[in-house]
Order: C-alpha cells, then structure tokens, then sequence
C-alpha cells in the first residue's frame, strides 16, 4: 500500500472526530486495500470506523455515524400537544439494545420551566401529547369534583401525580419506586367516595399503614399531617412542607449530605447569627 495520507487526531468533520491515525486494511466490500481512520460521534455512539476518504471527499462527504446520519430531526419549538421541543433529536446510548433510542428535549404547557426527555419516535406518532397531566386531567374532569371537594380532589390529583408522572417533584420517591395507585382510584370519583365514607376530615392527610406499599383501600387511612410525617422520615411540616421537602432532598443528592445534616447546617448558621 502507498504511503497513507494522515489525519491529524483530533479533527472534527461535522459530527465526527477523529480518535486514531489512518492505517490500512483490507475493505471487506471490494477487497481492496484502504486507508482507515477510528472516529467517535457527537451522539455517544461507540467508536466507528470509517474510510479516510469518505471524510476527505468534497462531495456527499461522510459527517456524522450511520445512526446520526439517518436520524430525522425536528425542529425546535414544535408543539405535539402540550409539549414543546427545545433541542434537536438525539441519540440516548444509554438504553438497552433494540430499544427506541430516540430522545428530544421537551417542555410541558404545566411545568414551562422544566425540560425532560421524551421520545422523538413516540412524539411523531402521536405516542405521547403532555408530561402526563394530559391524562390526569381526562380523568378527573367528570361531576366537577375539583368544585364540589376541592381539597379532596387535590389529594386525589397529588397522588396520582407522584406515582405517574415522571416530571413530578416527588416522582422519584413514589412511582421510581414502584409505588402505584390502584385501578379503582384512577379515576377522582372512587377516589372521593371512599374518602368520605373512611374517615376523612379537612384537618387529615392521607396515609399508606404500609409504607412500602401501594395506594389502594386495604393500604390507606387518614391521620394528622404531624404523624403522617413522623411515619414517613420526613423532617418538616406545614402548608409548604412538600415543597420544602422536594427542594431539601434534591439539594442532598446533589450534594451528597444527609438531610438532617443540611438542616443542622442551617440551623448552626442561624444560631451564629442570632448570637452576633
């Protein structure tokens, strides 16, 4: 073989960069001896191999992986429903083999601030229009319950939030683990109608006996928020204790500190203060 024209390490064409030098083999197409060069995509993709003058060639030149180069994109700002796209189509290497690994970044008409993934293949067939308040809502709308008991059918809407819809704040301590509300709670009438003859007050909060357990009738009761959140670890009550709370455990897994450990942080800080 002649003498191989090299590419630097490092070049980048479109999409690819060149991770090795160009050596020569034997193209398992035609036969022929080629020069080659290893090249990883800006998706993730495992490393490939590529013909150095496919890279090279003025015309048709080779720019991103064979996966990339096939993935059809969407434009930004596209509304499928309630979801608006704010990136471009990418490639999630992360998922297993054979599954649909087309993401893009999206928006949702109730959380405009949050972005989340969502599969682009889903989105173009009209697999999925919300973050999933889309159905919560068709679930709920029947016998204006959300006008005859408010405070119930905010329970109610709270409860199938966390355990369905993966962009909820508390999502990851309820339906990331498995916990799920029956069938017969998902819809709000069900839901209202065994409330009201089980026990509830205005001044109760709803409460699994077992905490590992799902929302269903045989595994709920109503009791004081004070020993709803002694039961369940938590640390803090109040009107807006589950915001708190949300902000408080995002802020220890970023961190890496326990709870109590953040709040005796605040608490020293105060005391420091007050003290001055």
């Amino acid at each position: 073989m002649s003498l191989l024209k090299q590419i630097p390490t490092g070049t980048r064409f479109g999409r690819l960069v060149t991770v090795s030098q160009v050596y020569g083999r034997t193209s398992p197409v035609t036969g022929k001896a080629q020069g080659y060069v290893k090249c990883r995509c800006d998706c993730g993709s495992p490393v490939v191999e590529i013909i150095a003058y496919d890279l090279r060639k003025e015309k048709n030149p080779v720019r991103a992986c064979r996966d990339c180069a096939t993935l059809a994109q969407i434009p930004k700002g596209t509304v499928f429903g309630r979801l608006t796209t704010v990136g471009e189509v990418y490639l999630d290497w992360s998922l297993s083999p054979g599954s649909d690994r087309t993401r893009v970044r999206a928006i949702c008409e109730c959380r405009p601030e949050q972005q989340f993934p969502v599969s682009a293949a889903r989105l173009r067939k009209g697999g999925v229009r919300s973050c999933g308040c889309l159905k919560i809502d068709k679930l709920s709308t029947a016998g204006g319950l959300s006008q005859k008991h408010p405070r119930l059918y905010e329970v109610w809407r709270n409860m199938i939030n966390r355990c369905q819809n993966p962009s909820a704040d508390r999502y990851t301590s309820y339906g990331g683990k498995g916990i799920t509300v029956c069938p017969e709670w998902q819809g709000a009438r069900a839901f209202v109608e065994w409330a009201l003859v089980h026990g509830y007050e205005p001044a109760l909060t709803i409460d699994r006996i077992d905490p590992d357990g799902n929302y269903e009738p045989a595994n709920c009761r109503w009791i004081l928020g004070a020993e709803n959140t002694r039961r369940a670890g938590r640390l803090l009550d109040g009107p807006n204790a589950d915001e708190i709370e949300a902000r408080l455990t995002a802020y220890a897994q970023q961190t890496g500190k326990s709870r109590n450990f953040i709040i005796g942080e605040a608490l020293s800080a105060y005391l420091r203060k007050v003290q001055l």
